[in-house]
């Protein structure tokens, strides 16, 4: 209860400079509109990207000079956008799927053809034993 009362002096403090600066505002209402549109321009946020947030990492952890963050900021958008473009696109992905399930499908054929059929029933089962097994880590977390 302590921090929720602690957290709202906080917000009545803090509000108290803006009270002030509303209580000031021009009287008519277009005057008014264009002074809240300005103060909210003025504390807007900067974009929220991967390049920002870790030149905000590199800055805190690095006490960057001005020079070297302007600089760190430039270098980083360029790595990421570099970075970005190497990615696969979601085609390129289900492509490069079915040529896996095609290449697994068609050494299955050939291993049907080399082993007996003892052999190949046992590859199957071995193969559908590390599948559960696999699945069961995965559903409970572990490594």
């Amino acid at each position: 209860m302590r921090f929720v009362t602690v957290v709202f002096l906080a917000g009545l403090l803090a509000a108290g400079p803006v009270a002030a600066q509303q209580s000031s505002a021009p009287a008519d209402a277009a005057a008014a509109t264009e002074a809240t549109t300005a103060n909210h321009k003025a504390h807007k946020k900067p974009a929220h990207t991967p390049a920002t947030r870790l030149t905000a990492q590199m800055e805190r952890d690095l006490a960057l000079s001005s020079e070297q963050l302007a600089s760190v900021q430039a270098l980083n958008e360029k790595s990421l956008t570099a970075l970005e473009a190497l990615r696969p696109t979601e085609e390129e992905i289900k492509a490069s799927r079915r040529q896996q399930r095609q290449i697994l499908s068609d050494r299955d054929k050939e291993l049907k053809a080399l082993l007996s059929e003892q052999q190949y029933a046992m590859l199957v089962e071995n193969r559908e034993k590390y599948e559960k097994r696999m699945r069961n880590m995965q559903s409970s977390g572990s490594p």
